[in-house]
């Protein structure tokens, strides 16, 4: 299966954020489940899509600015570890954020819906 996936927890991509460090957001949920929470400034790119969208991904990429962390993020968390093993055989270094969306929901922001 490769090397693991490295993972980042919900603390540091938001310590990230605050810095004002270059953070490119990819939230590889479906559409619907988007519609319901999201982090702000991310891009969806569907799981199911994201090699016909990986033009989308570099674009954001792109625009966080150089040297740009690349982290990806579901609901729990799994769904993103097999986007940042799509990501890597594409050539692009990603990280998971750990616990996904609800465990952004638990720890950074109470004001998004869990689901």
């Amino acid at each position: 299966m490769g090397a693991p996936v490295e993972e980042i927890s919900c603390a540091d991509v938001k310590a990230m954020l605050d810095a004002g460090k270059a953070v490119a957001l990819v939230d590889c949920r479906r559409e619907d489940e988007w519609e319901i929470a999201r982090i702000e400034g991310a891009t969806l790119v569907p799981l199911a899509e994201m090699l016909a969208r990986l033009g989308e991904v570099r674009k954001a990429i792109d625009g966080a600015g150089d040297g740009a962390e690349v982290v990806v993020y579901c609901r729990s968390g799994r769904r993103s570890m097999t986007a940042v093993r799509v990501l890597r055989l594409e050539g692009i270094a990603a990280k998971s954020m750990s616990g996904g969306i609800l465990r952004w929901a638990d720890e950074i922001d109470s004001s998004l819906e869990r689901y």
